[in-house]
């Protein structure tokens, strides 16, 4: 809880003086239970009673809770007892099946409704439910009745929906303080609700079988029927009977939807497994119920002390708790281990990683090394590229020869080529078919005619028609 928490005037203040309901003619009182001498009376007013009941049976499957405002007060004989004349709903709690706790919000809340009533009225106590677990006090609600209610007249009250049972808790005057459970309480209201108190007294304490409770109606006992004449037309009898007939048929329809047979296998399945949890939870319920009544029996047979059950069984619970918070402690250790394995797996990995990149390296740079190594020779062979070696010479010289080799050959064959000889492209010349045919002359002996024969070749004459 947050230190900024204002639960308003909190200080032991001594008690006020003030007439008991039960001897003020303004009231009409019930006890509840079985109220005892020696106990702290408590005094509830009775729609402050079906609130809190009411409250307790909007939602069975949570716990649900708030406080309770009035007096604490002092009789003319120095008797203390309290006052419960409203109740406060909590909201923005935190709560499961089997727990309920006040949030910084809750009180915040708590506080901001309280500013509006009378400044007198004060908070007397808590209550919260216990749907289908019996009535007592864990150790989360022990824990807020240490830190939230702790003042000697400050009181508890528990309400276990599903078995419609109710118990008040108060301190007593050990050292250390201990709470126990009250006998019962008395139930109050205004003298000309008699009737309606005495009836409702009746279904608290169990005395009738009765099939409708209107603890949660706005409707009393006390109500009177009137019955009034009716003077409307048949026209609007007609529209009332037809308005009827509809709400017939809707409901007709809706229990043919709702009440018909189930077609999905699934849905059947589900409904049974959830049957079958809600016996099994009714079942535990019912045991548990009557081992803790045998449990008060025999603790109260063996110590005579009628809280020693009650302790051992708060003591069990906190050892549950604390055993609970052990194996939570382990269960986490576990993981720790679990994720330091996989950690020191994902570093290994890492290290097998950077060793093959190592090596890796280490054979590039061997590879490097080499290459570097043969260049060097190479440097060394052939120079640094400024004065040619002695291979580069030889290629040189090489080359050389054999491009003047090849240049004298032609040469040599251009100057002793026959002079008779004609190019490649006379005598491959195409010709026509209708040219005629050329007259070639005998060629002379006489070295003159040939020397003229040459020095003047003949011209070959084509038709101009082909």
């Amino acid at each position: 809880m947050s230190d900024d928490i204002q639960f308003g005037e909190v200080e032991h203040a001594e008690p006020e003086v003030a007439l008991r309901p039960d001897q003020d003619a303004h009231y009409v009182t019930v006890e509840i239970g079985d109220v005892r001498d020696g106990e702290l009376a408590i005094f509830v007013d009775l729609d402050v009673m079906r609130d809190m009941e009411a409250h307790a049976l909007s939602n069975t499957r949570v716990e649900l809770g708030g406080v309770m405002l009035g007096k604490q007060l002092l009789d003319d004989r120095g008797r203390p007892y309290v006052l419960i004349t409203d109740s406060l709903r909590a909201e923005h709690y935190e709560a499961t099946k089997g727990s309920f706790k006040f949030t910084h919000d809750t009180w915040s809340q708590i506080t901001r409704q309280r500013d509006e009533f009378h400044p007198d009225l004060e908070m007397v106590g808590w209550y919260h439910t216990h749907p289908g677990w019996s009535v007592f006090l864990s150790g989360m609600d022990l824990f807020i009745c240490n830190n939230f209610f702790n003042r000697p007249l400050d009181v508890a009250l528990v309400i276990d929906p599903c078995e419609q049972d109710r118990g008040w808790f108060q301190w007593d005057d050990s050292e250390p303080p201990h709470t126990h459970r009250t006998g019962g309480f008395t139930l109050i209201t205004g003298r000309y609700r008699k009737d309606e108190l005495e009836y409702f007294a009746r279904i608290y304490n169990k005395e009738p079988d009765m099939s409708y409770d209107p603890r949660y109606s706005s409707s009393t006992p006390g109500s009177t029927s009137v019955q009034l004449m009716d003077n409307r037309k048949s026209s609007m009898e007609l529209a009332v009977i037809g308005l009827l007939a509809m709400q017939f048929l809707f409901l007709l329809v809706f229990g043919w939807k709702a009440l018909g047979p189930v077609t999905d296998g699934t849905q059947v399945t589900e409904l049974k497994q959830e049957l079958e949890e809600l016996k099994a939870e009714k079942a535990h319920s019912e045991l548990e119920q009557i081992y803790m009544t045998e449990f008060n029996r025999l603790a109260l047979q063996k110590t005579g002390d009628p809280n020693y059950a009650k302790q051992l069984i708060d003591l069990k619970h906190n050892e549950s708790l604390l055993t609970e918070g052990i194996e939570g402690q382990i269960a986490f250790n576990r993981e720790l281990k679990r994720k330091n394995t996989l950690l020191q797996q994902d570093v290994e990995d890492e290290k097998r990683k950077r060793e093959k990149q190592e090596r890796q390296l280490a054979t590039t740079r061997s590879k490097l090394d080499k290459t570097s190594a043969a260049f060097d020779a190479y440097k060394e062979e052939w120079g640094d590229g400024k004065t040619p070696g002695t291979d580069w010479w030889l290629v040189s010289g090489v080359g050389l020869l054999t491009l003047g080799l090849g240049l004298g050959t032609g040469y040599f064959l251009a100057a002793n080529r026959d002079p008779n000889e004609l190019p490649d492209y006379e005598t491959e010349r195409p010709m026509s078919l209708s040219q005629p045919p050329i007259n070639v002359e005998p060629a002379s002996t006489d070295a003159t005619e040939q020397t003229r024969n040459i020095a003047e070749p003949d011209v070959v004459k084509f038709d101009d028609e082909n």
